[in-house]
C-alpha cells in the first residue's frame, strides 16, 4: 500500500495575513485618529459658549463690585454727615445696617472673585492646625452654646500643616457658621480635626439639620445656592460654601457633603 505525503508552502497565506493585520491595524490607527481629532474640535466648539460665558461672568462680577464700592462708601459717608447734624435715628440705623449688609456682599464677591483667578496663588508656609482650629473653635462657641445647642469638638493635638494660614482660618470659620446658622434648635455640633491617609489633615463639620433629605448636596457649593428655599433674612449670601470650595481647591484637596443619618450633615474636607 502506497502512503502519499503532500507539502504545503504557505508563506503566501502568511505574508497575506500579516499584510491584511497590518492594514487592519493601519486602518484601525487612522480611524482612531480622525475621531480624536473630530471629538477635540467638537468639543472645543460646544465647550467654547460656556467658557466664554464664565468668563464674562467673573468680569461682571468684578465690574459690578468696583461700581458698587464707590456708592455704599458714599452713603456712610452721607450717614456719618446727617448723624453729626441730626443724631441717630431708627431710619438712618436701618440704613446703616443694610449698607453693612451690602458691603459684606460686595467684599465677599471680590474675595471670592480673586480666588477664581488661576494665575493668584496663596503664600504657602507651615504653621500649626491643630491650635488655629482651637482657636476658632473659642470664637464661635460661646454664641452655639448660648442658642441652647451643644457643641463637641475632637481636635488632633500637633498637626502641622503647609498653606495659607488666612484662607484655613476663612474655611474653618465658613464651616463653623455655616453649621451654627442651619444647625437645629437644640441641635449637636461637631467639629473634627485628625490626620488622614498620607498624613493630610481632614477636617469634618457636624451637624444635626432635620430637613437635611430635603437638601440638593451637590449644589450646595453653588454659587448663590441656599438650602433655606424661603430665603429668609440674615441666613446668609450662598456666597460661604462656594468660598470655602474655592479655599479647598487651591490647596489641591477635596470637600464634600453628605448626609449621615437623615438627620445630619457632615461636611468633609480633605487637604
Amino acid at each position: 500500500m502506497l502512503e502519499t505525503v503532500v507539502f504545503i508552502n504557505g508563506s503566501g497565506t502568511k505574508d497575506m495575513n500579516q499584510s491584511f493585520l497590518l492594514a487592519a491595524s493601519l486602518v484601525f490607527i487612522a480611524g482612531s485618529l480622525v475621531v480624536l481629532l473630530v471629538v477635540i474640535l467638537t468639543s472645543k466648539r460646544m465647550v467654547k459658549p460656556v467658557a466664554e460665558s464664565y468668563e464674562k461672568q467673573k468680569q461682571f462680577i468684578t465690574d459690578a463690585n468696583h461700581e458698587l464700592k464707590t456708592p455704599l462708601t458714599l452713603i456712610r459717608t452721607n450717614l456719618d454727615i446727617m448723624e453729626a447734624e441730626t443724631g441717630s435715628s431708627e431710619w438712618l440705623s436701618d440704613v446703616r445696617e443694610e449698607t453693612g449688609i451690602m458691603t459684606e456682599l460686595v467684599n465677599q464677591l471680590v474675595e471670592l472673585a480673586r480666588m477664581d483667578e488661576e494665575q493668584i496663588k496663596l503664600d504657602m508656609q507651615p504653621f500649626n492646625l491643630s491650635d488655629m482650629a482651637l482657636d476658632i473653635v473659642s470664637v464661635f462657641e460661646g454664641a452655639i452654646c448660648r442658642s441652647g445647642k451643644s457643641f463637641v469638638t475632637n481636635i488632633s493635638p500637633e498637626i502641622v500643616y503647609m498653606g495659607n494660614e488666612a484662607a484655613i482660618r476663612r474655611l474653618f470659620s465658613i464651616l463653623l457658621d455655616n453649621a451654627s446658622k442651619y444647625c437645629d434648635p437644640d441641635g449637636v455640633i461637631r467639629v473634627t480635626l485628625e490626620k488622614g491617609k498620607g498624613r493630610r489633615p481632614v477636617i469634618a463639620v457636624d451637624n444635626t439639620y432635620t430637613a437635611v433629605c430635603g437638601i440638593e448636596l451637590n449644589r450646595l457649593f453653588d454659587r448663590f445656592y441656599r438650602a433655606d428655599k424661603a430665603r429668609t433674612y440674615g441666613s446668609g449670601f450662598g456666597i460661604g460654601l462656594s468660598m470655602a470650595k474655592a479655599i479647598v481647591q487651591k490647596h489641591h484637596g477635596e470637600i464634600s457633603a453628605a448626609n449621615l443619618d437623615n438627620r445630619t450633615i457632615r461636611f468633609r474636607v480633605r487637604l
